[in-house]
């Protein structure tokens, strides 16, 4: 009788760290797929913000040179050769 206690008590243990393991593994996948989705949005976001962005170029890209406002040339800087970035 005392085997019978022992091997249901084995396998309860076994089936509690069998169901800890899972749940663990599980909730670590939950997690790996909320960071995936957070990198895709994100990255979703900036590609939204570059077509915004080349779309706005593009607007004001087709202004006729006469339409667009003249700025007094001290406003200007130097044009030295070199990109400022």
């Amino acid at each position: 009788m005392s085997y019978i206690v022992a091997a249901l008590s084995a396998f309860a243990l076994a089936a509690a760290t069998y169901a800890g393991v899972t749940t663990w593994r599980l909730s670590a996948a939950q997690m790996d797929l909320l960071e995936r989705d957070i990198a895709l949005k994100s990255c979703a976001a900036g590609m939204r913000n570059l077509v915004e962005d080349m779309a706005s170029d593009a607007e004001v890209d087709r202004i006729p040179p006469h339409r667009l406002p003249s700025v007094p040339e001290r406003w200007l800087r130097p044009y030295t050769g070199s990109s400022p970035h």
